[in-house]
């Protein structure tokens, strides 16, 4: 089991530094060692751990046991002959079992809780995304370059910087604008430096190129980020935009359909929603959702 599956697996994605696995591990060690429970718990260099039955040069039997090959000169038994299993297979599969147990109980229990402030600061940052306007996409770059300090190696807390960023970049005076760009793309290439798949990150950096691709390859790289986040709003955003500029009124109103299911309450997708039943004549339909 890796590192990285341990962090995801055991700690429910929250973030938690390396010396929150090293300390689990120990425990559990002490634990094997204090109550004779047979097992141990093997560091794999530059991957992970594994369980193991003994000593580490018979970790493959212990880890999935070998049934005994049977003498060529002796008789196969047939099928419906129960297979007698060993007492050290026993043995070997019960610490398995125990110690599994034992390391979702340990991990649940020393589980670190997510700094409060942290907490806040994201959610206090997406909730200024949300607006979609100058002034709360500031106070969203501050609070997300506030969430990243407490937590450096959050990808999506990066990957939400790049994303305020690049809109604070589209209002800034001509002369900030370099600066402005380099510093949405630092943080982009940062969240995907800790997660090569952040949505936010890869959706801001196809924006940042889009004046370099044309629109078939644009629309192509933010269909390619959905498949891999179809519920991330940035993406879904994104695309009712470029869809619609393109005259595929259509699929731009399904994509902002789609946000709309995730944030009904998201003012600039219901205001793209009246806005599309009008164009499609439709405007009582586009006065309520105005109302």
């Amino acid at each position: 089991m890796s590192r990285d599956d341990l962090m995801r697996l055991c700690w429910g994605g929250a973030v938690v530094g390396e010396d929150s696995i090293n300390r689990a591990i120990a425990e559990v060690r002490r634990l094997a060692r204090t109550t004779g429970a047979g097992f141990g718990v093997e560091t794999i260099p530059r991957v992970g751990y594994r369980l193991t039955g003994g000593t580490p040069a018979n970790v493959a039997a212990a880890a999935v046991p070998e049934s005994p090959r049977p003498d060529p000169g002796s008789p196969v038994p047939p099928d419906n002959v129960p297979v007698r299993t060993t007492r050290r297979q026993w043995m070997v599969g019960g610490a398995l079992a125990v110690s599994a147990a034992g390391l979702a109980g340990l991990w649940a229990t020393y589980r670190p809780r997510p700094d409060p402030r942290y907490l806040e600061l994201m959610d206090q940052g997406r909730q200024a995304l949300r607006l979609s306007l100058r002034e709360p996409n500031m106070r969203a770059v501050a609070a997300f370059q506030e969430a990243v300090k407490l937590s450096p190696d959050d990808a999506e807390a990066w990957g939400l910087l790049a994303q305020a960023r690049l809109r604070i970049a589209d209002n800034v005076p001509q002369n900030e604008v370099s600066a402005a760009v380099q510093a949405t793309e630092q943080a982009a290439r940062r969240a995907l430096a800790l997660d090569p798949r952040e949505p936010n990150a890869l959706t801001v950096l196809v924006l940042l190129q889009r004046e370099l691709d044309d629109w078939f390859t644009t629309d192509r790289k933010l269909r390619d980020i959905l498949a891999i986040a179809p519920d991330n709003l940035s993406t879904l955003s994104s695309l009712v935009e470029i869809t619609q500029s393109a005259g595929y009124l259509q699929e731009s109103w399904d994509f902002n359909e789609r946000a709309v299911a995730i944030d009904p309450m998201r003012p600039v997708v219901q205001q793209r929603r009246a806005l599309k039943h009008w164009i499609m004549g439709r405007p009582i339909e586009a006065d309520k959702v105005i109302v």
